[in-house]
């Protein structure tokens, strides 16, 4: 949960900022909200990019957020055949559970994984983000479990995130894709105010 001032402070777009009161009402800045009042309003790239406003030397923030996020990064997952990202997967679902994880090593192995689908991207002339996007994904999400990596990550998936982590977020398969993070962003952030 988060204030409508606390979202004030990161200075949003004036677009999603106008859109986002809009749909609230108008309501007082200190008014509380979810995620889920974000991306129901404002879809997934809004509430996204809306993480960078969260505590996030709070824990168990970050595994919500990591909860929610794992759904996408499985998905994203299914354009890779690379076990590294697929490793990376398993060391967050671990830490999601409680158990010893490596999330050190689970970053660099997704970004590992990232570096060699680019290069290999590049050397056949194909589309690099696309290629990359699984392992950067898993990458991101690792290091948002990390406390002293968070506000990196958060900034990173304001700017990241909000594509999809892909080229195709721009295409049918993108759209797709952020209407299915904003349904997982609503599941796992139930709307305060925006309920149906």
């Amino acid at each position: 949960m988060l204030t409508l001032q606390q979202i004030r402070e990161r200075s949003p777009c004036s677009e999603g900022w106008t859109k986002l009161l809009k749909s609230l009402g108008s309501p007082p800045m200190d008014t509380v909200i979810s995620l889920g009042d974000v991306a129901k309003s404002n879809g997934a790239a809004d509430a996204w990019w809306c993480v960078r406003a969260l505590d996030w030397n709070n824990e168990q923030v970050r595994r919500e957020v990591i909860k929610a996020l794992i759904p996408a990064v499985e998905r994203a997952s299914k354009h890779t055949t690379d076990k590294r990202v697929y490793d990376c997967i398993g060391a967050l679902k671990d830490w999601l559970d409680g158990k010893p994880a490596d999330l050190d090593a689970a970053a660099r192995a997704a970004g590992a994984a990232a570096r060699a689908a680019g290069a290999a991207a590049r050397a056949a002339d194909a589309a690099v983000d696309a290629e990359r996007a699984p392992a950067d994904a898993a990458r991101a999400a690792a290091w948002a479990a990390d406390a002293e990596r968070a506000t990196a990550w958060a900034a990173w998936a304001a700017d990241a995130a909000g594509a999809a982590w892909a080229a195709w977020a721009a295409d049918a398969a993108g759209a797709a894709e952020l209407e299915a993070q904003r349904a997982d962003l609503i599941a796992a952030f139930p709307p305060l105010i925006l309920k149906d």
